[in-house]
Parts: structure tokens; sequence; C-alpha cells
């Protein structure tokens, strides 16, 4: 009961905290102060006599989630085949569903892998689904029902499903990005290269016309110097 008490006086901490930012009541700050670490430390001093288990429980939680998502896709599975929701699943067909598929492979062994195939196929499953299901079935203290399969037969129920390719009404995998171009855009591109082409053909009288245009010198080669050419001109300078 002191711990619960100490909670109440943090959660009144926290209201009175938002009434100070959004408010801007500044003067309230000495009542957050007694709300949010007076009263909890009063009423939580002392020592326990046992240990607090709240991280027990958040791993817990996490794995009741995580099969409470398990049941949610198996409904949508076996839905296509009998309507039903999670709770009857839950109760009324999971069990029955892996009897239906694990024994066969216990008591007849590889011949009994088509039988299991086949409910299988009827329902919609996949072979992670199977898995899921012994999970789901399973009890504290009891060894699963697909852990008595021999080993052989398991790997021969795994290739004959790989095999099979069982067509599911859902899909199994994300799907690959492919992206299409419209037919609009492929008349787009053709018209580009239409108008570039007709620039092309446009330019190609004016390059003619500047090659002709007697205004625009062109650079041409010059022609080597030789040493006699240099000599005379150093002559020629000297005598002037």
């Amino acid at each position: 009961s002191f711990l619960s008490q100490a909670a109440d006086s943090f959660c009144l901490g926290d209201i009175v905290e938002s009434s100070i930012r959004s408010k801007q009541n500044w003067d309230l700050l000495p009542v957050q102060a007694i709300f949010s670490s007076v009263f909890p430390g009063f009423f939580a001093h002392g020592s326990l006599q046992q240990l607090i288990n709240f991280p027990q429980w958040l791993g817990r939680n996490s794995k009741q989630n995580r099969l409470r998502r398990i049941i949610r896709e198996l409904a949508v599975h076996v839905c296509h085949e009998a309507n039903v929701t999670s709770g009857n699943l839950t109760n009324d067909y999971l069990g029955l569903l892996n009897q239906k598929i694990v024994q066969p492979l216990i008591k007849e062994g590889v011949s009994g892998v088509d039988d299991a195939l086949a409910v299988m196929e009827t329902y919609s499953l996949t072979r992670e689904d199977i898995d899921s299901i012994n999970e789901l079935v399973s009890f504290p203290g009891k060894p699963e029902l697909f852990s008595k399969v021999e080993t052989k037969v398991k790997s021969a129920f795994t290739r004959a499903y790989n095999k099979a390719s069982l067509l599911t009404p859902y899909s199994t995998g994300l799907p690959r990005k492919v992206r299409f171009r419209d037919a609009e855009d492929d008349d787009e591109v053709a018209g580009m290269d239409s108008d570039a082409d007709e620039v092309e053909k446009e330019e190609s009288p004016a390059e003619k016309s500047l090659e002709d245009d007697g205004m625009i010198k062109r650079k041409g080669k010059s022609a080597p110097r030789g040493r006699g050419a240099g000599r005379a001109r150093r002559r020629g300078g000297g005598r002037g």
C-alpha cells in the first residue's frame, strides 16, 4: 500500500508539472517538489522484504504480445477455410490442427508427410506456422508434440514442403519493387529525341555559314622557324 501511495504522489507531481509548463505557473514549483520527492520518500522509506520482479514482468509482457501477434496471423491464414476469431482459434482449432499435422509424422514416419502437407494446404498454413502452433499449444513442463518426430522425418517433411511450393491466398514475402514507365513517359522521351534531332539539323547550316564568313579568321598552323631565318633577322636589325 505504501508503494501505491508513492506512485500516486508521482502522478500528482506530473500533473502539477504539466500545469506549470502549460500555464507558466512557476509558483507551483514547491508543490511539485513535495509531490515528486518528499511524499514518495516518506511513503517508501524502510526496506523491502523481497525483490521487485518488475523486469521479469516486462519480459513476460513482451512474449505475450508476440504470441498475440502470432495468433492474429494464424487467424488470417485459417480464415479462408474456417470462419474463426482469435479466441476460437486458440481454444478449438490449434490443438486439433497440431494433432492432424504432427501425428502422421510420429506414427507413419516419412510416409505420413503427404498427409501432413494435405492438412497444411487445406488450411493455408506455412512451415513457420507449424512451429508457432507447437509453441502455442505447449505448456510449461511438458514436451512439445513436434519434438517426438524423428530428425530424418523432420528433414523429409521440410524438403517435401519446399519442393511442393504450396500456394497460399496471401503473400508470404516482400514484393519486389518494379518501376513501370507509362506510355506518356515514352511519348515524352520520343518527343525529346525528335526535338534534339531537329535542333541538330537546324544548327548544321549555321556551322557551315560560320566557316564561309569572311569576318571570322581561323587560326592556322604557323610555319616552323628555321635557324637561317632567325640569323637573317638579327643581322638586319643590327644594320638598321
